[in-house]
């Protein structure tokens, strides 16, 4: 029987292809925000472990911990997944067959990731797909459009096993790019610009409009600060720039004139489509 004891989160792709130094400083970050939406949760005994550009999570209930996860951005999926100590090949496949049974019933793929140097991700596959078959009736293996995929990660000393994808909420961790000022005049504007900011990585404060449902959903908090401060924060060099929710050049340019810098409107040519739709 299959049991899900860990959380499986996958780090986003623009993060792993960064240099080494790049790469660290960005995982860092996602994993202090990760801490953050825990503690806001009450998970902040989750154990939380960073391996092969992955975090493994280890909870005593891991559907609200996914479930906390999918509203961190930087996480590009999330899996529930079974962890178990690897003691042979034979004993994977046995294991395979019996988390399978019940979830496998007709068509099904088995898709493999090895991290043990001797052992191919191919062979793999191979060998549980033929289990699968031998033991489960009314199975047969379909590549392109199975009906229920068992997925498998193997390492030195351990394996895992999952069924299902959790989309996450991918993008970049907010704070890893930078600051920014949200210009707000429309709320449903502004909130759509923020989520979109905060997923290209930044930290953002806003002159206007309190943004609290970004609060409740994404657990970050912007900071509502006076025109004043804003310029001041700029002319500080703690602010790479401004953006404003206008969806005209005129009210734009309206902006622009009263913080004396340029403002970034992309909602002029962009629609954006965000969860506060």
């Amino acid at each position: 029987m299959f049991e899900p004891n860990c959380v499986i989160a996958v780090i986003t792709p623009e993060a792993t292809l960064k240099s080494p130094k790049v790469k660290a400083r960005i995982i860092s970050i996602l994993r202090d925000n990760i801490r953050v939406a825990f503690k806001r949760n009450n998970l902040a005994d989750n154990k939380v472990v960073e391996r092969a550009s992955r975090f493994f999570i280890y909870s005593e209930n891991v559907k609200k911990t996914a479930f906390v996860l999918e509203n961190v951005f930087g996480i590009h999926s999330l899996f529930l997944a079974e962890e178990k100590k690897f003691i042979s090949l034979e004993e994977l496949a046995k294991e395979a067959v019996q988390a399978s049974n019940g979830i496998i019933k007709s068509t099904f793929a088995v898709r493999a990731k090895s991290f043990m140097a001797k052992t191919r991700s191919k062979e793999i596959e191979i060998l549980l797909g033929s289990k699968i078959l031998e033991n489960i009736d009314g199975t047969k293996v379909n590549l392109s459009k199975p009906n229920n995929q068992l997925n498998v990660l193997l390492f030195e000393d351990k394996y895992y096993f999952w069924f299902e994808e959790i989309k996450g909420a991918r993008g970049l961790p907010y704070s890893s790019q930078g600051k920014v000022c949200l210009m707000c005049s429309d709320k449903k504007n502004s909130l759509r610009l923020g989520y979109a900011l905060l997923k290209s990585g930044c930290s953002i404060c806003v002159v206007g409009e309190e943004l609290d449902e970004i609060n409740k959903k994404f657990y970050y908090s912007p900071e509502k600060i006076s025109i004043e401060k804003a310029k001041q924060l700029f002319s500080d060099g703690k602010l790479l720039g401004f953006f404003s929710d206008a969806k005209t050049v005129k009210d734009a340019n309206k902006f622009s004139k009263e913080m004396g810098v340029k403002a970034f409107a992309p909602l002029i040519c962009v629609e954006l489509k965000t969860p506060f739709d």
